[in-house]
């Protein structure tokens, strides 16, 4: 991966249960979420990665609409996102989740809209609230929840996806 900065966000506040839809506040911090990415300069240059839950990619296309981005969907994202016991190396995943989703792997910014159990981990503290966003600098991975074991069921929940064979 050769992004300039690598920004992962977290999804806006959601409505338990099947449909997941962003609730009026998890619209508003997707918006001050693309807000801020403007306000730090990023634009057309960077490529926006969002997991396939139906809250991330609603905070993912209000982002995206402002940027004047393409959402790009990764299943990969998803399963990391809310299971990262078992990821060793973070940098990894995103890149297969980029070449999965047929993206380039290079440019202005990587943003990554996720789950907050891998940004907790990334950025090492607790309760990252909805819609905010973490600079992740990569190979920096530290994951103290890591073990052979989650690292096995991870590889099982990524083949039923068919995302690895």
């Amino acid at each position: 991966m050769s992004f300039n900065q690598t920004l992962m966000v977290r999804h806006g506040s959601y409505y338990s249960g099947r449909a997941e839809a962003l609730t009026e506040d998890g619209e508003r911090e997707s918006v001050r979420a693309r807000d801020e990415l403007i306000q730090r300069g990023i634009g057309r240059g960077a490529v926006l990665l969002s997991s396939t839950a139906p809250r991330a990619l609603q905070t993912a296309a209000i982002i995206g609409e402002g940027l004047s981005l393409q959402v790009k969907s990764s299943k990969r994202i998803e399963i990391i996102g809310n299971y990262p016991e078992g990821v060793s190396s973070l940098d990894e995943m995103l890149e297969a989740a980029l070449s999965e989703s047929e993206t380039d792997t290079g440019g202005e910014a990587l943003i990554v809209v996720t789950h907050q159990p891998l940004i907790n981990i990334a950025a090492n503290r607790h309760n990252v609230g909805y819609g905010e966003i973490w600079l992740y600098e990569p190979t920096t991975w530290f994951n103290p929840q890591f073990s052979s074991y989650d690292q096995g069921r991870l590889q099982e929940d990524l083949a039923a996806a068919n995302l690895i064979a």
